[in-house]
């Protein structure tokens, strides 16, 4: 839990601002049935402020973390 904390505040992002951003991401990825392109992960960056890479890298690794039950 304090490894995502810190990661939060590298990217300038509350812990919140990180759990909306998953949030949106998990939800567009639903909806999209299973894939978040590229415009979708862009659409995620602008809604929740949060750096494009940092979307990126959280959207390859929803998958896993829905995978290991948390």
């Amino acid at each position: 839990m304090a490894e995502q904390h810190v990661r939060a505040m590298d990217t300038g992002m509350t812990d919140d601002a990180v759990r909306q951003m998953l949030l949106l991401a998990e939800r567009l990825r639903e909806s999209s049935g299973g894939q978040l392109d590229e415009e979708s992960i862009q659409a995620v960056a602008e809604a929740t402020g949060a750096p494009l890479e940092y979307v990126r890298v959280a959207a390859h690794l929803l998958p896993e973390k829905r995978k290991q039950g948390t």
